[in-house]
C-alpha cells in the first residue's frame, strides 16, 4: 500500500501579527498566541508545517519582515527569520499558537523570554504541507524543540492508535502536558544537567521498547546529527522502510 505523503502547496503569505496571550507550557516551553486582521485566511494542513518567524532588531517595535516580488520572498538587510511549527490555528477566535524553547542565546529564544502582550512579530507561510496517510502506530523520537509538533499529532491521531514516544528532556520538571485520545506510552528521557544530542540515550531507548507490529511511521526531530543517527538505527537494525521515516534536524 502506497504511504508516502501528499504534497499541498500554499499560498505564500508574509503577516505582521500581535501578541494576544503567553501562557508557560512548561518551564522551559512558552506559548505565544498572536492575533490580527492579517491572520484571516491562514492555512497549515500538517503537523510537521512550519512557518518562518521574523523579529524586531534590538531597540525596535517592528519586526523586520520579507516582501512578496513574483511569489517569492525578498528579505530586507538585518531580517531575522527562524522557522516554528504553527501549534495551532483557530480561525473563530482568530489565533495562533507558536511554542518557543527558552535557552539563554538565540533570536527566538532571547525574544520570547522578554514577550509581552501586544508586542508585534512577522510570519511567513506555510508554503506548502506534507500530509501523511494513517499508519498503524507511530514512534516518535526528540527533544524539546519537538514537542509542540509532537504535542500538534498528537492531538489529531485517531482514538485507539498506538503511539510509542521517546523524549529527551532536561529533568522530571519539564514533561510537556500532552493531550490525545491515542494509546500514548512515552519513555522520557531525562538529561540531568548533561549535554543536549546524545544519541547514545536514544538508541538505548529503543532497545528498552516493544514495538508494535504492522506499519508504522518514525517521526524524529532534534539535533541534526542525532535526527541522521536515529534514522540509520531504524533501518539497520530495526527494519524501518526507510519513506516510513520523517527525520528533521531542527538545530545543530
Amino acid at each position: 500500500m502506497d504511504k508516502q505523503p501528499k504534497r499541498v502547496s500554499h499560498e505564500l503569505k508574509v503577516r505582521t501579527l500581535t501578541v494576544k496571550r503567553i501562557t508557560d507550557v512548561t518551564p522551559s516551553i512558552r506559548r505565544i498566541t498572536l492575533t490580527g486582521e492579517e491572520l484571516n485566511g491562514f492555512v497549515s494542513s500538517a503537523p510537521e508545517d512550519h512557518v518562518k518567524v521574523f523579529f524586531p532588531l534590538p531597540g525596535q517595535t517592528k519586526p523586520l519582515i520579507p516582501t512578496i516580488i513574483e511569489g517569492k520572498p525578498v528579505l530586507p538587510e538585518g531580517a531575522i527569520g527562524r522557522d516554528y511549527t504553527p501549534r495551532r490555528y483557530d480561525p473563530t477566535s482568530n489565533e495562533l499558537d507558536l511554542e518557543f524553547v527558552l535557552h539563554k542565546k538565540g533570536p527566538a529564544s532571547v525574544w520570547a523570554a522578554q514577550a509581552e502582550v501586544g508586542q508585534q512579530l512577522g510570519i511567513a507561510g506555510p508554503r506548502g504541507s506534507f500530509i501523511y496517510p494513517e499508519f498503524d502506530w507511530y514512534l516518535f523520537i526528540g527533544d524539546e524543540s519537538a514537542m509542540p509538533s509532537f504535542a500538534r499529532r498528537l492531538e489529531e491521531t485517531p482514538a485507539g492508535t498506538k503511539v510509542i514516544a521517546l523524549l529527551e528532556i532536561e529533568d522530571e520538571t519539564q514533561k510537556y502536558p500532552f493531550s490525545t485520545k491515542a494509546e500514548l506510552n512515552i519513555t522520557w528521557l531525562s538529561r540531568n544537567g548533561k549535554a543536549k544530542g546524545d544519541f547514545m540515550a536514544f538508541e538505548e531507548g529503543l532497545k528498552n521498547i516493544e514495538l508494535p507490529k504492522g506499519e508504522p511511521l518514525a517521526i524524529i526531530s532534534g539535533e541534526m546529527s542525532v535526527t541522521k543517527i536515529l534514522k540509520s538505527t531504524l533501518i539497520k537494525s530495526y527494519n524501518f522502510k526507510e519513506e516510513n521515516i520523517k527525520a528533521t534536524g531542527y538545530w545543530k
